[in-house]
């Protein structure tokens, strides 16, 4: 619970939380990015984490801000919880594996434990999995509608729904073997058997249909596969960098999610003979995924608990509890351990219950100036500072940008990004937009620092805490 409570400091969650808001006042989803005061307001946006949207919204109803880290940390145990017991299952009721595997897993993924979609995934991703478990136990209606359903739900929350349908192959190809394997033998299969083959190589096609049941329909495929491809501007972005890219390593946080990945990878060279093929495939999968792009390692911790509470539950289910209170009782110390740590240090992302410790979150200060009813205007802001700014100045208050990237474009993005670093673009930004603010991240403010005097001294300081700098500004004709 301390590790998973933090201050709420996700720019995405303000931003969803304001779409929201939108959608629950128009019972309608936008379709265009409505909140910049450029040409950008047109542009289409790709609605796909609306679900979470309505549920941000409901949150910021029924609870106060100061409680939303809190909120955070219940749903950190939930996820214990889950992992816990799924681990438990898989081990043959090896109590301390299954504990020991869940606090590893939470390890994992504890750098990326915010209020965001992803954050959901995590629970999708562990249930899809024991639903095409249970699928492979028994054949019922139940059992058939868990995956369908989850896929469903799953693409109504979160681009990385499209991970259902090559799980779903890899488990149809790991039952086509097995049934290979029957018929090699020359066992008799019963006519059953030929049904559950049958079945197996429908089911990838009713998980892909399942999850064209949302607003978008095929548009969302398209959207996810495209900009897992095609963005320029995602490259410039740290969380979608690859392992390859030196830049991953400066995450906070993310070296349990490497040591995972090498632990993941390891696993399956050494073990390959003795898995299973839907467990490599699955493996492999996810090691693919995290090479590609370091956001991806949220996924490592889960992975391992899943591959390792049946790899290694047997060896420690032996029925001697006294070796079993042994493990418990090592696993107490080492828990509090780590709790020592995380009161001292923070959790991996160096924040603890009462302090995100985040280069973006506002400030009572900066908060404040921006509820100022008597602020109003256009605002030239970074990237990652659209997100709040429209949850707490809009409609007063308009962005140049915010974090929904996939809509903006390659285009618009680096041409934003460019306008601090060339005078002359930024004064006519500003003049023919009417900007009258200024907010920007301390990476951000350097760069202005360095803009000429007749530039610079067209806006005055209204507040800052040093990591964030909030400027007025005053009109000046276009040079």
């Amino acid at each position: 619970m301390w590790a998973t409570t933090q201050p709420q400091a996700e720019n995405d969650y303000w931003l969803l939380s304001r779409i929201g808001q939108s959608i629950w006042i128009h019972q309608s989803i936008p379709s265009t990015l409505l909140f910049p005061y450029t040409e950008a307001r047109d542009f289409h946006y790709n609605a796909h984490e609306w679900l979470p949207a309505l549920l941000f919204f409901a949150f910021n109803r029924l609870f106060e801000q100061a409680t939303l880290g809190f909120l955070l940390g219940i749903l950190g145990v939930f996820l214990f919880a889950a992992l816990s017991f799924t681990a438990y299952r898989r081990s043959g009721n090896s109590l301390s594996l299954s504990l020991g595997l869940g606090l590893l897993a939470m390890l994992g993924q504890n750098y990326r434990h915010f209020l965001r979609p992803e954050l959901f995934t995590l629970f999708f991703l562990l249930a899809y999995l024991v639903s095409l478990e249970q699928l492979i136990k028994k054949l019922s209606t139940i059992n058939i509608l868990m995956p369908i359903g989850l896929a469903a739900l799953w693409a109504n929350t979160h681009g990385s729904f499209i991970l259902t349908l090559p799980l779903a192959l890899i488990y149809t190809i790991d039952r086509m073997q097995y049934y290979g394997k029957c018929e090699a033998s020359s066992q008799n299969i019963p006519n059953r058997l030929n049904l559950y083959a049958a079945f197996w190589l429908t089911l990838p096609l009713l998980v892909f249909m399942a999850s064209l049941c949302t607003p978008f329909g095929i548009e969302l495929w398209k959207f996810s596969l495209g900009f897992s491809h095609d963005s320029l501007a995602k490259k410039e972005i740290v969380e979608w960098m690859s392992l390859l890219d030196i830049r991953s390593y400066s995450v906070v946080g993310i070296y349990p999610g490497l040591a995972f990945f090498a632990i993941n990878l390891a696993i399956v060279i050494i073990y390959r003979r003795k898995l299973s093929l839907r467990v490599i495939g699955t493996s492999m999968l996810f090691l693919a995924l995290a090479a590609w792009g370091n956001r991806f390692l949220v996924y490592q911790g889960i992975i391992f608990c899943w591959v390792a509470s049946l790899l290694f539950g047997a060896g420690t289910n032996t029925g001697n509890w006294k070796s079993e209170y042994k493990r418990l009782l090592i696993l107490f110390v080492a828990t509090a351990i780590g709790l020592l740590f995380c009161y001292k240090f923070g959790n991996m992302n160096a924040a603890s219950p009462f302090n995100a410790r985040s280069n973006v979150l506002f400030s009572h200060g900066i908060s404040a100036a921006l509820q100022d009813q008597t602020i109003k205007g256009n605002v030239f802001n970074s990237y990652d500072l659209g997100g709040e700014l429209i949850y707490r100045g809009y409609p007063r208050l308009k962005p140049s940008i915010d974090s929904r990237i996939d809509s903006y474009g390659d285009q618009y993005y680096f041409w934003h990004e460019s306008l601090l670093d060339e005078p002359y673009k930024f004064q006519a930004f500003i003049s023919r937009w009417n900007v009258q603010y200024l907010l920007l991240t301390r990476p951000d403010f350097d760069r202005w620092q360095k803009m000429p005097l007749t530039v610079k001294n067209l806006c005055n300081l209204v507040a800052t805490d040093h990591l964030i700098f909030f400027h007025q500004c005053r009109a000046t004709a276009e040079p």
